[in-house]
Parts: C-alpha cells; structure tokens; sequence
C-alpha cells in the first residue's frame, strides 16, 4: 500500500491579518526628525526687548554724527583778536525699527495619538520642532539683512587665506572699530571652512584657552586671523562677512522684539484635538553697517 504524503506550505504576510492583529513596532523614546541647519546668525545680534508690553510697535535709537576740533591762533594778550569759538553742530538722528509681522508655527495633536503612543512625548517633540522653525525662520531674516545691507565695510579676496582674512579684518581696524583684542566674528559656509582646516594657522575650538572660551559665540568652530569662525551651511563659496562683536560701540544688528518667543494652546473637546501655535513678532535691523565687512571671493574653493 503506498502512503502519499501532501505537504502544504504557506507564508503568512502581514498583509494577511485582519487590521487588529498587524504587527506594530514602535522604538521606545524615538522619534525620527531629521537634522536642522546651524543657525548662527541668531548668536551675532543684539536682541532688545523694550517695545514688549509697551505702547507703539516703533524704537527709536538715537545717532550721533562726529564732529572735528578747530585750531586758531594764540591771541595778543593785549589786543582782543580772538572773536570766539566756531561752532560745529553734531547732527542728531534716529534709526527707527517697527515690529510688524507675526511670525508663528501652528500644529495640532489628537488625544487619541497620544494615548495610544504614551512612551513618546509627543507634545514636546511637535513643540521643540515647532520652535526650531520659528529659529530657522529668523536666522534666515537676519542673514538676509546682512547680505542686502548697504553702507558695510567691503573686501575682493582671491581666495580665503591668512593674509587675505587679515587685511579684510584690518577694514574694521582701520575705522576703529576693532582695537586690541576686540573680538570679530568670520562667517562663511562648509567648503570655505574645509579649507581653512588645512591651513597650520587655523585653530579649531578645543584648543582654546579659558579667556578665549568665555568670548566665544554659538557655533565657533575655531579661530583665525584674529576671528572666531562659525559656519553658515546656506552661504556661496564666493562670500563671507566679518562682524564686529565686541558691543564697546554699540549694537551693530539689533533683533528688536515686539513679542518673545511664545507658546499658546487651545484644546477643542468635541473634536478630541488640541492646537498648539509658537509665535513671536520682532524685526531684525543692521544698525551701523561700518562694523561689518562684506567679502567677496572672485574664486571657489
């Protein structure tokens, strides 16, 4: 008698379980987002903040022009030769910054998302993403005002070298804005700072020294040619901008804010959904425009 023998084989899919039974995985505290841009621009302003709770949506920074002495003669003590002083009468001015526009990022959580994935902090990871592009928002306002800015300090360079950076920052020194150790700031973008990584004068951040850690602004990553360096990944290969930010004369780009950064949320119960809106109104403005030098390179690296 011969036995036979059916054998059945058969690979059961997810795609073949009714929708209560699919496999669901979800990493404990991880929450893929993706990487944002450096936003360095945000750490080489003034902020102020005196229009927030006042009247009016308009600062006014008072200017002064430089005046000049004048020599004369030494009168005859004897004879009345010396008429009087020549007045020279400074020239008194503003520059007014108005806060207009709202700036803001609304978003919208369910109840039933945040009950069903209790090991995430949804809340917090939507509202520190929220507040990033408000960030990004602005760092982008404010280098957009540099690169526009007329009136700046300007340097042609072949190429970004020591000597090149060097008499590019001397433009500051020459008109007083920089004296011993002030500090300055050299911005440019990943390519240009690849290439000065290979040069021996370069320093990069850890080995600076206590006195030199303390002055160092947000996203340095080392020193040259008498600058601290910070990356701004969103500039061309053909331009740079030095910053004079020391604050001994005064706020060279302001970022004057009508409303600081904010968190507002409105909870709809018939719907099951709260909405959470980051919002501010501020208004960035380059206020002495001779303490920034703009540099082209008429070659990439």
């Amino acid at each position: 008698m011969n036995e036979k023998y059916i054998t059945i084989e058969e690979t059961l899919s997810s795609d073949s379980l009714p929708p209560e039974m699919l496999p669901h995985l979800l990493l404990s505290q991880m929450l893929l987002t993706g990487a944002r841009k450096p936003m360095v621009w945000l750490s080489l302003v003034t902020e102020n903040t005196e229009l927030v709770g006042k009247d009016g949506t308009t600062i006014k920074i008072p200017a002064m022009t430089q005046i000049s002495a004048t020599t004369e003669s030494a009168p005859d003590v004897e004879a009345d030769e010396f008429a009087g002083f020549t007045v020279s009468d400074p020239e008194m001015t503003t520059v007014d910054i108005s806060v207009a526009d709202l700036v803001y990022c609304s978003f919208k959580l369910t109840k039933i998302l945040l009950e069903d994935n209790v090991s995430i902090d949804y809340v917090q990871k939507v509202l520190a993403n929220a507040k990033s592009a408000v960030l990004e928002t602005m760092n982008y306002d404010i280098r957009t005002l540099v690169q526009a800015a007329s009136g700046t300090e300007t340097a042609t360079i072949d190429a970004f070298s020591y000597k090149n950076i060097l008499d590019a920052r001397a433009k500051l020194e020459n008109s007083g804005w920089l004296i011993g150790d002030d500090s300055a700031v050299l911005v440019i973008n990943v390519a240009n700072k690849n290439l000065l990584l290979t040069d021996k004068d370069f320093v990069p951040s850890e080995r600076f020294t206590a006195s030199q850690i303390e002055d160092m602004v947000d996203g340095a990553v080392g020193l040259y040619a008498g600058c601290q360096v910070v990356v701004d990944v969103d500039l061309e290969d053909n331009e740079g901008y030095i910053l004079a930010t020391h604050g001994r004369l005064g706020v060279v780009v302001a970022l004057v804010y009508k409303r600081e950064i904010q968190t507002d949320s409105q909870q709809f119960q018939m719907q099951e959904k709260t909405q959470t809106a980051v919002t501010t109104r501020y208004k960035p403005a380059v206020v002495q425009p001779l303490g920034i030098v703009k540099i082209s390179v008429s070659s990439s690296p």
